[in-house]
């Protein structure tokens, strides 16, 4: 049985080169209730034990990568519009000695920092680490270094499931209380209800 990897080696990918074209214009930098945009809560949520971090956009996101840059390593994925495979591959080369890595995605602003955490102490180097929520698999999701070859080779937005699917013997599900491993924001309509569910909680 593997050793669990130092969980400091494990580093965190945040892709966030998407089109928003479901949305109709630019969710990253959607503003939220306290002003803040979706980017900006979905990356303050990822705790510090995160020291490796890359954060992968578009090659036009210039001022994006000018604001974020003192807290990621900014990657321009130059084929992102051909899907989220492209966006986690272009990041790949710049992963170094990671042990593991944990990859998020920027439009879900709801995953709290202690599943974040969780799956960062899960990890080990042949190992992937999914989250589920009643039995429902969500995001982020953990990548020991043996697989970074792979991951480095994917393709358009169904190249992560079909690795999970040709590793099913590496594949550990953790389960998490954590609904926002499932939410993601991919329209004006989930982000109002994001919006009305936060201001819900802050009047109970």
């Amino acid at each position: 049985m593997s050793v669990p990897t130092a969980f400091s080696t494990v580093g965190c990918i945040v892709l966030a080169a998407g089109d928003s074209k479901r949305f109709g214009s630019d969710k990253r930098q959607a503003l939220m209730q306290d002003g803040h945009t979706l980017l900006d809560l979905t990356l303050s949520l990822i705790p510090a034990t995160f020291s490796l971090r890359i954060l992968v956009l578009h090659p036009a996101d210039v001022a994006l990568a000018e604001y974020y840059q003192h807290a990621w390593q900014i990657i321009f994925a130059e084929h992102s519009n051909l899907g989220m495979g492209h966006s986690l591959a272009a990041a790949m080369p710049f992963v170094g000695q990671w042990t593991g890595a944990v990859v998020a995605l920027a439009d879900m602003p709801c995953v709290l920092p202690a599943t974040y955490s969780l799956i960062q102490h899960h990890v080990q180097e042949d190992r992937i680490v999914v989250p589920h929520y009643q039995n429902q698999r969500g995001n982020p999701v953990g990548f020991g270094s043996r697989f970074f070859p792979a991951v480095g080779a994917l393709l358009g937005d169904s190249g992560v499931r079909q690795l999970m699917q040709e590793h099913q013997h590496a594949v550990d599900k953790i389960e998490v209380d954590d609904e926002g491993i499932l939410q993601d924001i991919d329209t004006t309509a989930a982000l109002q209800a994001l919006t009305l569910t936060t201001e819900s909680k802050k009047l109970n």
